[in-house]
C-alpha cells in the first residue's frame, strides 16, 4: 500500500496534523473509486469517531468533480461532474439492520450499478 499516495489524495479534505485512519480512508476512496472499485462501504462500530469523520467528509465530497481534481485527469468528465460517487457509511452495534438501513443498502447498490454502466 502506497501510504504517501493515500495521504496525498486525502489531504485536500483532512488536515495532515490529524493523523490516523480518516485521511487514509478518504484518500483510498478517491484513489480507488471508478478505476478499481465502483463503490465503497465504510463499516465501523457504533459511535466510532474516526468512522464518523470519514462519513461526514465523504457524504459531502464524494463526487466526480473532486475525483477529477485529485486525479488531474478529465477522463471521468463523461460522468455528470457533480454526480455523487457511490459511498455508504454503516455503523454496526451487533443488532440486525433496521429497514431504513436496508433501504440505504439497496439505494447504494442501484447507484453502483448506474455508475458501472456509465464508467
Amino acid at each position: 500500500v502506497n501510504v504517501e499516495k493515500l495521504v496525498e489524495m486525502g489531504s485536500p479534505f483532512i488536515n495532515l496534523e490529524l493523523a490516523g485512519e480518516p485521511i487514509l480512508v478518504v484518500g483510498a476512496f478517491f484513489k480507488e473509486i471508478i478505476g478499481h472499485v465502483h463503490g465503497a462501504v465504510s463499516v465501523g462500530p457504533f459511535a466510532c469517531l474516526p468512522s464518523r469523520v470519514v462519513e461526514s467528509i465523504l457524504s459531502q465530497e464524494s463526487n466526480v468533480n473532486n475525483k477529477v481534481m485529485l486525479e488531474k485527469d478529465d477522463k471521468y468528465l463523461k460522468l455528470t461532474p457533480s454526480e455523487q460517487l457511490p459511498f455508504l457509511a454503516l455503523e454496526l452495534d451487533g443488532n440486525p439492520f433496521p429497514q431504513i438501513v436496508e433501504a440505504r443498502i439497496e439505494a447504494f447498490c442501484l447507484q453502483v450499478e448506474r455508475l458501472h454502466k456509465c464508467a
